[in-house]
């Protein structure tokens, strides 16, 4: 019995060497492809079948790129894994992708910027330039200003004891005057 035409594969070519039971067929992923799971080789059964199942010839990106003072590690490098960065020891992660994703046949994502960490002179210069955004003037704040005057009170009770209070004040001074006058005068 002969085996019908196997057919194509997707991403994949293939070669078919007789359709009598015995032949074989045989498959090669395209270039930017690579083989995933299936048979890269099939033979024509007696009951006019192929044994085993196609291949699967999966989109590749090759390996991830790769961008200074970065560390990366990635899943694969077929369609849909995964590339992961981390800037070394010593420097600051500034723009770009952490992740990158494989579209076959490219890694998509913007290039990872690492950055030295800051110089002692610049974490200086940096402290004092926010230190002085954020440095208020004193005598520009409502406490400075409340501290100057004094604070009024309108209740007719204080009136009056404000009043008491300055009418003794002026006997005593007028007492101790008098008393002067009167003590001054016996020295003489």
């Amino acid at each position: 019995m002969q085996c019908h035409n196997p057919g194509g594969v997707a991403n994949a070519t293939y070669t078919l060497h007789g359709q009598s039971e015995g032949s074989t067929v045989t498959y090669a992923c395209n270039t930017g492809y690579m083989y995933e799971a299936g048979f890269l080789t099939r033979t024509c059964q007696s009951d006019g079948t192929w044994d085993g199942v196609p291949p699967v010839c999966t989109g590749t990106c090759g390996l991830p790129p790769t961008y200074n003072f970065t560390t990366q590690s990635y899943t694969g490098v077929t369609s849909g894994s995964i590339a992961e960065f981390k800037c070394n020891f010593g420097y600051a992660f500034t723009s770009g992708s952490i992740q990158h994703q494989c579209f076959s046949p490219n890694w998509i994502g913007n290039p990872v910027v690492c950055k030295d960490v800051l110089s002692t002179k610049e974490v200086t210069e940096m402290i004092n330039k926010i230190e002085k955004e954020l440095t208020v003037d004193k005598k520009t704040t409502s406490t400075f200003h409340r501290r100057k005057n004094c604070a009024e009170d309108p209740r007719p009770s204080s009136k009056k004891i404000g009043l008491i209070g300055m009418f003794i004040m002026t006997v005593y001074f007028c007492l101790i005057l008098i008393l002067d006058c009167i003590g001054g005068g016996r020295k003489e």
